[in-house]
């Protein structure tokens, strides 16, 4: 199967601590949690290239930032959502539409809602295993919790998805 690519901010969080996870929930691993700027889909490699070189001509700048609240996205995906950043991160996930179409492909329509995945679970879990879920993020605490991006990163699907879900292929350092 063809992996997905995605372009996204690498991060550095500090401050953030995970309750122990119930069963049926997937944590990511700090190395998986990033910020995506453009989801590209599954793609041949030359498309993808195309829209990592143009994402290297555009100017990025270090973010630094915090996070207002845990919500469930797209009904598995329990997220940290960007509360504020300096400077404001939104203006850069602007750049999604560019970096689509240099890729071929269209940008989500959806509003940019700057986000970081912390935790995955089953699409249709149990009522009992749902409850033990939403019990663990609303244990997590954000107030001292911060991000700082490190780069920008092209990321896929690591070969061992067991250990980690996604690689970083190439890597632009702030």
């Amino acid at each position: 199967m063809q992996p997905n690519w995605f372009i996204a901010f690498t991060l550095e969080i500090t401050g953030l601590s995970l309750p122990l996870a119930p069963d049926g929930l997937r944590v990511f691993s700090p190395q998986d949690r990033h910020l995506t700027v453009a989801f590209l889909g599954r793609l041949p490699e030359d498309a993808v290239f195309n829209s990592w070189a143009r994402a290297k001509q555009l100017p990025w700048e270090m973010v630094n930032g915090g996070f207002s609240e845990i919500r469930l996205l797209g009904g598995s995906a329990w997220s940290a959502i960007v509360r504020s950043s300096v400077p404001d991160v939104s203006d850069m996930l602007n750049q999604r539409e560019s970096l689509c179409a240099a890729a071929g492909v269209p940008a989500d329509d959806r509003k940019i809602l700057p986000h970081v995945t912390l935790a995955r679970m089953p699409r249709n879990p149990v009522s009992s295993v749902r409850e033990h879920i939403v019990q663990w993020s609303e244990a997590i605490r954000l107030d001292s919790a911060r991000f700082v991006t490190t780069g920008l990163g092209l990321f896929s699907w690591a070969e061992d998805r067991k250990q980690h879900l996604f690689k970083v292929v190439e890597h632009l350092a702030f």
